[in-house]
């Protein structure tokens, strides 16, 4: 069962293993297997990873943060914070593929994601029965959060109750992007102490700040 730590390192590989530098994708192809983990889908938003060990096997679904100055992206952040991300097409079609996954996946299944991809996380364990159902565990990590994203998402109290069974979202102090969860969020918070100078980074969240991969 993988830690929320290991969450974070491979939220942090997601975005290393989809750069344009191939120098930098190959390492972080190898600190993947050093992790215990093999990549068995890449793509920029969404990547499936499952675990080498046979006798701890799962899989774990990583969704990417904003890419800058990826529009597709731009779009998504503006719509989420004004409570209309139920109409973005990368919040259906990034549901659509963790629901593709997971009927794929009979193995427990764990979602991760940092900013944007937590966003997206959250969303679609609140507005999938399936997904809520079948997800072991979520961690969201420096979530884009706000309160109109919040309402959108939090009209079912049952619903909401279950997704906070299951979501950690983690924030640092000072980052104004997921800074609303502390007022309001579907899914647990812990709040932290930021390791590096920018509070958003998902470095915060790894094992060893800036330097662990």
């Amino acid at each position: 069962m993988p830690t929320d730590q290991t969450l974070a390192r491979l939220s942090k590989l997601h975005y290393r293993l989809t750069s344009s530098d191939d120098a930098t994708k190959q390492k972080a192809m190898k600190k993947t297997n050093k992790l215990g983990y093999e990549t068995v889908s890449l793509k920029r938003g969404i990547t499936h990873f499952r675990s080498t060990d046979p006798n701890d096997l799962h899989s774990v679904i990583s969704l990417k943060g904003t890419t800058i100055p990826n529009k597709k992206d731009i779009v998504s952040d503006l719509k989420l914070a004004f409570g209309m991300e139920g109409s973005d097409r990368q919040f259906q079609n990034r549901t659509k593929q963790i629901k593709q996954i997971y009927a794929k996946t009979p193995e427990s299944k764990y979602l991760t994601g940092h900013s944007l991809g937590s966003s997206t996380l959250t969303y679609a364990l609140a507005t999938s029965p399936s997904i809520l159902e079948n997800t072991k565990r979520a961690a969201a990590f420096a979530t884009g959060y706000t309160p109109f994203f919040h309402k959108s998402i939090a009209k079912d109290a049952k619903v909401v109750k279950a997704v906070n069974k299951k979501l950690t979202h983690y924030t640092a102090l000072g980052d104004p992007i997921s800074s609303s969860l502390k007022d309001a969020a579907v899914g647990r918070v812990k709040v932290v102490e930021p390791k590096l100078n920018d509070p958003h980074t998902i470095s915060n969240f790894t094992d060893q700040g800036g330097d662990d991969e």
